[in-house]
Parts: C-alpha cells; structure tokens; sequence
C-alpha cells in the first residue's frame, strides 16, 4: 500500500460516497456521501499528474490550515492551567486514556517560550494566539473555505429509519460541542454553514446531495444511480457526468420503467451497458433484481434510453437479496461477480 493523500491533503473527509477512476484524464472523482453532520453533494477530483486535489471547476483544495489543526499540547496545558480538574469540569477522568495521552503529549510536547511564559504568568495562551492579527487573518481565510466547500452540502434531517449512521452523527455532534467547550471558540458549524440552503438557486442541473449511492465508469466519464437523500428518502434518478465538458446529465428520463429507489446497490459496467444489482428499498427490503440500460450520449436529452430488468434462467432469486457488496465483471466469461455484502435471511 502507498500513500496518496492524507486526510490533510485537500479533500473533505466523508463516508458512503463514491469514487471512479478515470483513465482520459488520469484522475479520481468523488461525489457526494456524508461527514456525520452533512449529507455532501460535491465532486472532488485527484489529479494523479500534480497529485492535488481540486474541486469540480478546477480549483486547488487547499489543506487544514494552522487554525483547522487543534494542538493537543495546547488543550493539554489549558487543562493544566485550570483551577477544576478537567473530570469536575469536562467529565474526562485523569485515569482516562485521552487525558493520559494529553499529559503524556504535554510533558514531551514543545511549546515555545513565550507561550510556556505566558502559562506560567496564568494568563490565557490559546486567547493570546487567537487574538494575533495573523490568527484572525488565517480563521477569516479557514470560514470562507469552509462556506465555499459546503456549497453543495446538506443538513441530515432524515427521522426514517433510525441506524448506526445516525448513531454516528449523534456521536459526532457530542464530539463536537466538547471541543468548542475546550477552546471556547467563536465560530459555531451553524455560522458556518448558514448560507448553504440560499446557495442552491444559483446552481446549473447536477445530482443533489446525497450517500449510499453507485457509481461505475462509462464513455466520457461516469455515472451514479440512487443514494439516501438529506430528507431521508432514496432517489431512482440516473446521472452522467461528462469529465471533457465537466457537466451533469439526467439519463432515461423518458423510460417507462424504472428500478426502485436504492441505496447501498452496486453499477458495474460491462461493454456498453450498464447494471444495476441489489440494495435496499425505500421499505427496507433487500433487492435480488437486476436491472440494465444503455446510453446515447449523442443525445443529451437521453430520450430513446430504457431501462429494462434481466430475468435469470436459473438459481434462487430470494438467496442473492444483497445490500452493500461489490460487482464486477468478468469479460472472460462475460458474466458479473457479486462478492461480499449483507445477506437477507431466507426463512
């Protein structure tokens, strides 16, 4: 295994997203999936060649900035410094394994002298850092980044189908009031991210946001199929994107048929069609079917696309009802192999 990106490289840190390689360009492209707070509608892209990443219109991400990085020797003197111990004021016990590895960064930590002068003279040294003009520049820089990279980003509102990834966000949003307790800091998520919902209007045609959707390679670029919306409904809408003209397409929008709202379902690519397998339903139920379409991107309204559904001629639909596998397909036996994956149990 090597190395590529660390989370610090550029790219938003997410979860059930999607990511396809494309071999014309020489690059990665990631849509959507979520960060426990945020169901994320963006595409980020790796460009192999400057090993950077960018963002759909070819801006560099930058990195976490100095003000994004919380220093653990900072958090562990300001418990130091605290009259309350950190378990009567925070609940962290001194016997805990976090507050030990904060002491033990603290005593092999190096802070500069005038941040160590400034502890001893019981004056507040993470206030003194933020109140430098080079702090404030950098904090004023780190919240438009933010703002800027959550423009196709939505609030998780879904009260369906309760799950671990909702435990997640819960834990997270804990997580996450902690720490602003510990720096005491003045900018919230919700300041943050206020104008998101008011950017929308101003956007061209492009998938919404969403997770648990798939994605394959196809002619010119690629396509996602479904996903769990920020409203916590799934979605059946087929989406191209073209990485010459860097633009989105809604495919098969006149087909009379259509599969079901899916999520966590696999794409996989085979000739010049494309499949459909598997995931959950809008009810929960797991899917055995398999679906199949192909595109005429000459056409950009995609008016003479169909999908249609694959009928097996052997074995036991009920025993492949499969949510969060993988596919491929094997050219030499021209056949698709479904791996891995949660399994319905037949009763």
């Amino acid at each position: 295994w090597h190395w590529l990106s660390h989370s610090e490289g550029g790219m938003t840190p997410r979860a059930a997203h999607s990511a396809v390689y494309d071999r014309l360009t020489d690059s990665l492209y990631v849509f959507g999936g979520y960060d426990l707070n945020y169901v994320l509608g963006d595409l980020e892209v790796y460009r192999f060649n400057t090993s950077q990443w960018e963002d759909e219109y070819g801006n560099v991400l930058e990195g976490a900035s100095a003000v994004e990085y919380l220093d653990p020797t900072l958090i562990a003197s300001e418990f130091q410094r605290m009259g309350a111990s950190p378990e009567e004021k925070y609940g962290l016990s001194s016997t805990s394994f976090v507050w030990k590895l904060l002491y033990n960064i603290k005593g092999n930590g190096t802070l500069s002298l005038r941040d160590r002068a400034t502890m001893e003279n019981g004056q507040h040294g993470w206030r003194e850092l933020r109140n430098t003009p080079e702090h404030q520049r950098k904090a004023q820089e780190a919240r438009e980044s933010a703002e800027k990279r959550r423009r196709h980003s939505r609030p998780v509102r879904s009260s369906k189908e309760p799950d671990e990834i909702d435990a997640l966000i819960e834990k997270a949003q804990t997580q996450s009031e902690f720490v602003e307790q510990v720096i005491e800091t003045n900018a919230t998520t919700e300041s943050i991210f206020a104008d998101t919902l008011n950017s929308s209007s101003n956007e061209t045609k492009r998938p919404s946001p969403r997770y648990g959707h798939a994605a394959c390679k196809y002619t010119n670029g690629f396509v996602i199929y479904g996903g769990k919306l920020p409203d916590g409904s799934l979605s059946d809408e087929l989406w191209h994107y073209d990485v010459s003209t860097k633009s989105w397409t809604l495919r098969a929008k006149n087909s009379e048929f259509y599969p079901p709202r899916l999520t966590r379902h696999t794409l996989t690519v085979a000739g010049d069609r494309i499949f459909l397998f598997g995931g959950s339903t809008a009810d929960g139920e797991f899917s055995s079917s398999l679906y199949s379409i192909k595109l005429d991107l000459s056409d950009p309204s995609g008016g003479s696309e169909k999908w249609r559904q694959v009928r097996p001629r052997g074995g036991k639909e009920l025993d492949v009802r499969v949510v969060a596998h993988c596919t491929v397909y094997h050219k030499a036996t021209n056949s698709l192999l479904v791996y891995g994956g949660v399994v319905a149990s037949v009763a």
